[in-house]
């Protein structure tokens, strides 16, 4: 079992953010986003004039692998708490519409009219009736994860959007990482476990979509 880190900002650190989302091919937490386009999936996209990408910008409690030279092969996980403080401090900050494409400095879209801006945001708690868009349910979305809808009005990025180039979102900064206790690292194993069929799934309709573009 490599190490599991808490990941988040410290608020005794100014300069750790939440800074970009980015559209991605792949997204590290596995949860792709749904595309609102001429065909929706699901009944309740009914609006196929939009042009609307919904999904998981943060998934709460599920472990992702990472290797880097600093810590070598490791878990990084968010806590509810963490998401709840970096959804506050991104609003607050007024950076929701700073957006570039596969973590690309060079690819940074223009933001509102013309671009891509957020339109909808919220952190999924049952108990509120905050729940899960039905074009996600399959997912293993957790309380305390974050879901977001983008407006794309660039059409480049549209159609590369409806191509399939891009599957979800991943977000971009610089963040704190905390070591998790033995206690939380078994109880965040058997969660991830519980997720590997839906994760299994989407990362072969991820390898399908590359395949056929």
């Amino acid at each position: 079992m490599y190490p599991v880190f808490k990941i988040g900002i410290d608020d005794s650190e100014p300069d750790t953010m939440w800074e970009y989302q980015s559209l991605v091919d792949f997204p590290a937490h596995m949860r792709g986003f749904e595309k609102w386009s001429s065909s929706p999936k699901q009944e309740y996209f009914v609006d196929t004039k939009k042009r609307r990408v919904t999904g998981v910008a943060i998934a709460a409690d599920m472990l992702i692998y990472r290797d880097d030279k600093q810590l070598g092969k490791h878990y990084v996980t968010f806590d509810r708490n963490e998401v709840e403080k970096l959804w506050l401090k991104r609003n607050r900050d007024r950076m929701t519409n700073k957006v570039n494409l596969n973590h690309d400095p060079n690819k940074i879209m223009n933001e509102g009219a013309g671009g891509i801006y957020l339109v909808e945001q919220w952190i999924v708690d049952t108990a509120r009736g905050m729940g899960v868009p039905l074009s996600l349910a399959n997912q293993g979305i957790r309380d305390g994860s974050l879901i977001e809808t983008y407006q794309i009005e660039d059409e480049a990025t549209w159609r590369d959007v409806e191509a399939g180039k891009y599957n979800g979102f991943s977000i971009e900064g610089l963040f704190v990482k905390w070591p998790v206790s033995v206690k939380k690292i078994g109880d965040q194993m058997k969660a991830m476990k519980m997720d590997d069929i839906a994760r299994h799934n989407l990362a072969a309709a991820f390898r399908a979509m590359s395949q056929n573009k």
